[in-house]
């Protein structure tokens, strides 16, 4: 992020980015350590990827009528590609340049690709597009067998011979789904919050391994495949045991983006009272604290599932952090607490507040920077924060 302001930090700064000032920035320490895991894992293992999508580069900076049909070309190629479920790369003149066609497939340094797609361009250089013409056309194979197309996979090849699976839900709705994959090897499930390896249930049919897996919108799984891991874990069964609703709720923090002196927190230790969980007003950023007590019949371990939350939530017993969740599923496992009082804090980010100030609109365009009128676009889209729910408690 840069400031274009000389003399002070300006208002892009502030919008939603990782800094103290924003809140529920203090909350990533989990997607923190999500994306190294799997980041580990993506850059230890070799992606088994023979599609690739030429970007035409050159014609679309080339801007006017080629430059959009190119553009839309491109695009409607990704679609497809998407939709069909196939795994590929983008790649680029450089690439093409440096790479070797032979035998009717394209070979760079790293990487073999058996099909190129290649999308209008009438600026492309000849010697480029002429090598990717002579390719062979190839069978694309989707990399998980799915009806839902919305449910996306990369596959992963490691050095010991295991195989992995990067699977994730596309779709804006959450999904119950039977995925096949094609491999001889039995299925784990690797936990990318804490790096636990489980055992998974399964079964095969016509030569693919199928297991029945669930997604909340966005989420992502890790499908380990491989002959043997000596310490998987077997998978935890939970019964619901209630549902809580009564929850005192109070303000703690408030963001807001003044007029005139821009973006500023206030902190209160006794403020106003909210009527339990539900969303928050559509302007209001910061944080909210909400405090309930667990049952006690609630013993031993427990899961605590908050059901939908926009977006951070941190759980506190006895003022000492539990847990804490930045990502759905907004559920996690508690030991010991039954009878205690946790407390909840719930944190949206700060575009709701951007979207309705004007300290933009007073600044000098070149303070808040050329993304301005897209940033305030996308602030608008803001859904309003808040404890959804529902909030459910499993042993």
């Amino acid at each position: 992020v840069i400031s274009y302001d000389r003399t002070d930090a300006r208002c892009l700064q502030y919008r939603p980015n990782y800094i103290p000032e924003n809140p529920g920035m203090d909350m990533l320490s989990q997607i923190n350590n999500y994306t190294a895991r799997l980041s580990c894992i993506l850059q230890n293992s070799k992606a088994d990827i023979h599609t690739a999508l030429y970007y035409p580069q050159r014609t679309i900076c080339g801007g006017g009528e080629i430059g959009k049909a190119a553009e839309k070309s491109f695009r409607e190629m990704g679609e497809m590609l998407l939709k069909s479920g196939v795994s590929f790369d983008v790649i680029d003149e450089e690439f093409v340049l440096t790479s070797t066609a032979q035998n009717g497939v394209l070979e760079g340094e790293h990487v073999t690709y058996e099909n190129v797609f290649l999308p209008e361009g009438r600026l492309e250089y000849k010697i480029v597009t002429d090598k990717i013409k002579k390719l062979r056309e190839a069978k694309i194979e989707p990399v998980v067998i799915c009806e839902d197309k919305g449910i996306m996979a990369r596959r992963l090849m490691f050095e010991d011979g295991a195989e992995g699976y990067f699977v994730f839900n596309s779709y804006a709705d959450s999904v119950n789904c039977k995925v096949g994959f094609n491999s001889e090897k039995a299925p784990y499930m690797l936990d990318l919050f804490d790096g636990t390896v489980y055992k998974t249930e399964f079964f095969r049919k016509d030569d693919a391994v199928y297991l029945d897996m669930s997604f909340v919108k966005g989420e992502g799984a890790m499908v380990i495949f491989s002959e043997n891991i000596p310490d998987a874990k077997e998978r935890i069964c939970v019964n619901e045991v209630c549902e809580i609703k009564d929850f005192d709720a109070e303000v703690i923090r408030k963001y807001e983006v003044h007029d005139i002196k821009g973006p500023c927190n206030t902190y209160y230790t006794d403020t106003e009272k909210l009527s339990g969980i539900g969303e928050w007003e559509k302007d209001f950023s910061g944080e909210v604290k909400y405090t309930m007590t667990i049952p006690d019949n609630c013993d031993g371990r427990i899961v605590l599932d908050l059901g939908e939350v926009r977006h951070y939530a941190r759980i506190l017993s006895d003022g000492k952090k539990v847990a804490e969740i930045t990502m759905p599923p907004y559920s996690t496992v508690l030991e010991n607490v039954a009878g205690q009082k946790l407390e909840i804090i719930v944190a949206n980010t700060c575009a709701n507040a951007c979207a309705v100030s004007k300290y933009f609109e007073n600044s000098d365009p070149g303070d808040v920077g050329p993304y301005h009128a897209r940033m305030i676009e996308e602030e608008k889209k803001a859904l309003p924060g808040g404890l959804i729910g529902p909030v459910k408690i499993y042993k």
